[in-house]
């Protein structure tokens, strides 16, 4: 990995310094091409990291599930690459602050953001569109043992930077054409 990461330090898409024993390395953002390598990166791999992190500190959230073409991806349905991020909000949120949320993520990833606020009191029943999502693939991002601070969020990893470096050096070794 060392070697892949002097690679990607010369071209100028990472930073690497030393500390002690310690190597630190994160995205170069004078980059000139990462924003757009951040969209490649959020487009292929999907938005749950991203929406994890934009939305756990989301005052009254109680669980966040991706829908929609996302979802149905995500678990092995065919289909086209999907053109939005449909993303559930349950709990007694601010639409304020949700929306803006998403507004920022739509920025980070170049694709529409679609947040839908549900109260629990409604994700609990059987309205048609509860039924009709029930029905179809979700993925959860926050479970509501997570938000209420029972349990450890399941996805993603709770420190980023291990999905980070999973991505980069799977990357790597597509590039390499595999170990």
């Amino acid at each position: 990995m060392s070697r892949e990461v002097d690679r990607l330090a010369v071209a100028g898409i990472l930073n690497s310094r030393k500390i002690g024993s310690a190597r630190i390395v994160a995205a170069n953002p004078d980059y000139p091409f990462l924003a757009p390598l951040m969209q490649i990166i959020a487009g292929t791999y999907g938005p749950a990291a991203l929406l994890h992190d934009a939305y756990v500190d989301l005052r009254g959230l109680e669980q966040l599930l991706i829908f929609g073409s996302w979802a149905a991806r995500i678990v092995g349905q065919p289909g086209p690459f999907p053109n939005d991020v449909d993303v559930l909000v349950v709990g007694d949120v601010s639409n304020l602050e949700a929306h803006g949320i998403a507004s920022d993520l739509e920025r980070r990833i170049g694709r529409p953001v679609n947040a839908t606020i549900m109260t629990v009191e409604r994700w609990d029943g059987d309205d048609g569109f509860v039924k009709y999502l029930k029905a179809s693939p979700l993925i959860e991002v926050i479970s509501r043992d997570a938000a209420a601070g029972r349990v450890n969020r399941p996805y993603p990893p709770r420190d980023a930077r291990a999905l980070d470096d999973r991505w980069l050096e799977n990357l790597i070794d597509d590039n390499r054409g595999g170990r």
